[in-house]
């Protein structure tokens, strides 16, 4: 069972399929905008309500679905882009970022549905990003931040070559060239191919 990547921005809807490599574009003949569904929107709130509940608690607020609901729509209208991991139509992960003038990306959301969670799902996950970012976002600044009680992203930013950019009450802002996550990325991959491969060589 393979993995469709979606990349979703407010003109257009490309789906990669990240076994084959097939990539199929679609924009609508009449050159209106094509808007992420309800049940696209649904799913993806219903990630971030799993992942970020407890770091809202820790600040001392609740997670609000119709704030992130209207968030969500704001920002694609705002020209934020979503590379949604489906399989079988579901979401399984998704990463939110926004381009912005002089050559900066802000990461603004990256998750991976906890239940679905696991290490192949995590490789055609790093897969679909690596496809999207390479040969596009190398000279950029890329902005990324997490709760300060959130290790786990912290443990991840510090590993992706990010450095300490801002620090506030409830979150550390990172920043990090875009030419070394992708090396990162590129470096994750390689490894697990190479292990993936002796896995079955063994069978």
């Amino acid at each position: 069972m393979y993995l469709r990547l979606l990349i979703l921005h407010k003109h257009h809807r490309t789906s990669f399929c990240t076994q084959t490599g097939i990539v199929r574009s679609s924009t609508p003949a009449s050159g209106k905008n094509v808007k992420m569904t309800e049940q696209e929107i649904l799913q993806i709130i219903q990630i971030d309500q799993l992942n970020m509940s407890k770091y809202f608690s820790d600040t001392g607020n609740n997670f609000d679905v119709e704030l992130r609901k209207s968030g969500i729509k704001s920002e694609l209208e705002s020209g934020a882009v979503f590379i949604l991991v489906k399989k079988n139509e579901q979401i399984v992960g998704y990463v939110e970022y926004l381009e912005k003038e002089n050559k900066k990306l802000t990461i603004k959301s990256a998750q991976i549905h906890p239940i679905r969670y696991n290490p192949l799902t995590l490789r055609r996950f790093i897969t679909g990003i690596y496809s999207r970012f390479k040969g596009s976002f190398e000279d950029y600044d890329i902005i990324s931040a997490a709760h300060r009680t959130n290790r786990k992203s912290i443990s991840l930013h510090k590993k992706l070559g990010f450095s300490e950019y801002e620090s506030g009450k409830h979150q550390i802002t990172y920043r990090c060239k875009g030419s070394e996550i992708i090396n990162k990325l590129e470096t994750y991959i390689k490894i697990t191919t190479t292990l993936r491969s002796r896995a079955f060589s063994t069978q």
